[in-house]
């Protein structure tokens, strides 16, 4: 049995994606995909337009999983929760992460969860508190992976195993 879930770096403009799987029998965990989803904004001018293009993406890659797994497999879903002070990406990511949370949670019935940055933090480097580099620092090393990705695509492999290892928040509730 696998458990497999897919971590959600949300923003309209940058929307990074992951999925890390957990081999119950092995405890093998590992990065299966990653990406950044990112309209085009010649075409995609207005945040109804960039959510309709990242739903879209984000649905094919949740369709593609649905198929690939097997009956015993779990998928799940794992968004990171945004608190934002200031700036013009304040009020347009809850709108990211109602969307997902609809696509995860409403159409597709996957488990859906919300997890804080500094939780995220926590389950990684064993610090709240811990910057953007340290985190990255151990995605890489746990992972072995190439330490040229994007920042968002970090992040949400970042989510996407915290989600695994913070199992018991779940039905759209946040974790601690």
């Amino acid at each position: 049995m696998k458990k497999i879930n897919i971590g959600i770096d949300p923003g309209s403009r940058y929307f990074g994606w992951a999925v890390v799987q957990l081999e119950h029998a092995s405890g093998k965990e590992e990065v299966i995909d990653h990406g950044v989803i990112h309209p085009p904004e010649s075409t995609h001018k207005t945040i109804g337009e960039r959510l309709e293009y990242i739903r879209e993406r984000l649905e094919s890659i949740i369709e593609l999983l649905k198929i690939e797994i097997n009956e015993n497999d779990k998928l799940t879903i794992t968004i990171e929760d945004y608190f934002i002070h200031q700036g013009a990406g304040a009020k347009v990511i809850p709108w990211v992460q109602g969307m997902v949370l609809w696509l995860a949670s409403g159409k597709h019935k996957l488990e859906t969860k919300f997890i804080p940055p500094q939780s995220v933090k926590k389950i990684i480097t064993g610090n709240g508190r811990a910057q953007k580099t340290e985190v990255k620092k151990v995605i890489i090393t746990k992972f072995q992976i190439s330490d040229n990705l994007t920042s968002d695509e970090y992040d949400a492999i970042a989510v996407a195993y915290s989600g695994l290892k913070k199992d018991k928040c779940n039905g759209g509730k946040k974790c601690s």
